[in-house]
């Protein structure tokens, strides 16, 4: 279980790394960093450090909150994508969610050949409409 958790940590990390960190303006700021925990038992506050701020789920906070779990499976049931995800991890819909939110319709159907793509832009709609 432990391994499971570190392991979509650094991948959240991985992915984030890239396009969730925001910068400081100069060498000398500490860059800030974002740890969001979908699991209240993960002791995520261990980790505040100077330069990283903690988030919990469904927090209002822009770009870096990610829906709750049930939010975010109300998205697939509205768009009629429940099914097709039926067998993905949490980590796969929290992706595909991040780039509905963050990309077109378009982009979002060559990100994923194998989903019908009128469905994922059913759920481009969806999740930027809120």
């Amino acid at each position: 279980m432990g391994t499971k958790i570190f392991f979509l940590f650094a991948c959240w990390v991985t992915f984030f790394g890239t396009t969730g960190v925001t910068r400081a303006d100069s060498e000398s700021e500490t860059p800030v960093y974002h740890v969001q925990s979908m699991d209240p038992y993960i002791p995520v506050q261990e980790m505040k450090k100077p330069g990283v701020q903690i988030h919990t789920a469904g927090e209002a906070n822009g770009e870096w909150t990610l829906p709750t779990v049930e939010k975010r499976d109300g998205y697939f049931k509205k768009a009629h994508l429940d099914q097709e995800i039926e067998a993905w991890d949490h980590m796969d819909r929290d992706l595909l969610i991040l780039r509905a939110h963050k990309i077109s319709s378009k982009e979002l159907a060559k990100q994923y050949p194998k989903l019908p793509a009128k469905k994922l832009a059913a759920l481009v709609k969806e999740v930027q409409s809120k």
